[in-house]
């Protein structure tokens, strides 16, 4: 990392446990991904493949203190926000049209240092007031 380009590849395994109707779907990948710090906030890059729906995702996180948001352009595409104890609107865009939830973060936890970042948020989907999915994402950058 130099002065000049503060950008460091980093290798990014992360695990979404998504739970719907007593169903849970587990995705895994190890990526490689792009670190950053732009005006005092911690970026994260990388590019998620969708084997499900044979597509790629962009994915851009912006790691705050208290705060994660996660931007994704692609097959799918969302931003969501993340906040203890917080409702936050979510449009999500995939083939089959634009989506509305409301997503509710019960728990999560933002380690960042120098070397290494680990996130665990669970976080519940809501729309029309009923609850679509049950959701676990870690994600460690190193």
């Amino acid at each position: 990392m130099t002065a000049e380009n503060n950008e460091r590849e980093v290798r990014i395994r992360f695990s979404s446990i998504q739970e719907t109707d007593g169903q849970k779907t587990d995705i895994s990948q190890i990526v490689e991904g792009v670190r950053s710090e732009e005006e005092g906030v911690t970026v994260l890059r990388f590019t998620e493949k969708m084997e499900e729906m044979d597509a790629t995702v962009e994915s851009t996180m912006w790691l705050r203190p208290g705060e994660v948001t996660l931007s994704r352009t692609g097959g799918i595409a969302s931003d969501m926000v993340f906040k203890n104890d917080n409702d936050t609107m979510c449009e999500y865009s995939t083939p089959l049209g634009m989506l509305s939830f409301v997503v509710t973060t019960n728990d999560m936890s933002l380690q960042v240092d120098e070397n290494e970042i680990d996130i665990h948020i669970s976080y519940d989907m809501y729309a029309y007031g009923s609850l679509v999915t049950s959701n676990e994402l870690s994600i460690n950058a190193k």
